[in-house]
């Protein structure tokens, strides 16, 4: 029953509103409810389970993402973190456990990126709200608001902790345990299935995903190791873009290039 989700919704929002300073590991539970609530037939489910994740980011990031005591090592005299290996057993489990919760908040927020065709398809503007969180996600990255684990990568299990890409050192790897699901969610969005079409205007999760992954390798590109472009490159762009090719059967209207030496058609 509709009125059944609704209120489990209303009762996860009134926790976060609450509680956010103290769920600690309770973090997975809430992620996973929000989830199926972006695949709910029910658009006004979709809307709210949206709206909860558009709010903890709004008023409780600080709670998920603190910006101390996240399982930094000590600091030295000279100001200088000292290396990951002096971190005691806790603070390693602490700091992988708060880098699982940010994965799990990434995978919430591009749940709502349709990237199938649906009887019951989101709202194009949902998924175009939840795009827009992937700056946010990257730009905490970037300013190491979010730390990786420090331990765990893996590259066999997506489901599984510290999921990353394969053919890199062990600190690339778990630098990009946390990347991971961000760009890999965008080249769903590129590669969807869907129609996304409003306004008469077609392929806007495909366009939107696109641009939002091309607008965060541009800002943020620069902190990635040759061998982690590589394996964007190879794992996320290019076979995104395949997919999409290889699944687009609507006709070419015009092709537009900006270099002197080819014409535009």
């Amino acid at each position: 029953r509709e009125d059944i989700r609704e209120l489990v919704l209303r009762c996860v929002d009134n926790i976060i509103r609450t509680l956010a300073h103290n769920l600690r590991s309770g973090w997975k539970i809430f992620f996973s409810i929000l989830m199926l609530s972006s695949s709910d037939p029910s658009v006004k489910i979709n809307t709210l389970g949206l709206a909860i994740l558009q709010r903890l980011l709004d008023e409780h990031l600080d709670d998920l993402c603190p910006l101390s005591g996240i399982g930094e090592g000590p600091v030295t005299d000279n100001g200088e973190d000292q290396p990951e290996a002096t971190l005691s057993s806790s603070e390693r489990s602490q700091r992988n456990a708060n880098a699982e919760d940010f994965v799990g908040l990434c995978r919430a927020s591009l749940s709502f990126v349709q990237t199938e065709e649906s009887e019951n398809p989101l709202p194009i503007g949902l998924s175009m709200r939840a795009l827009c969180h992937t700056a946010c996600y990257a730009d905490l990255i970037a300013d190491k608001k979010v730390l990786p684990p420090v331990s765990g990568c893996q590259h066999s299990d997506s489901l599984a902790p510290g999921f990353t890409y394969e053919g890199l050192s062990v600190e690339e790897s778990l630098e990009m345990a946390i990347w991971r699901p961000l760009l890999d969610g965008l080249a769903s969005g590129m590669c969807s299935s869907a129609s996304s079409t409003s306004g008469g205007v077609g392929c806007l999760v495909q366009r939107g995903s696109a641009m939002a992954l091309r607008a965060i390798l541009l800002r943020h590109g620069g902190v990635f190791s040759v061998s982690q472009w590589s394996a964007i490159l190879n794992y996320v762009i290019l076979p995104a873009v395949q997919i999409g090719a290889e699944s687009d059967s609507s006709p070419v209207t015009k092709i537009s290039s900006e270099s002197p030496s080819v014409s535009s058609l």
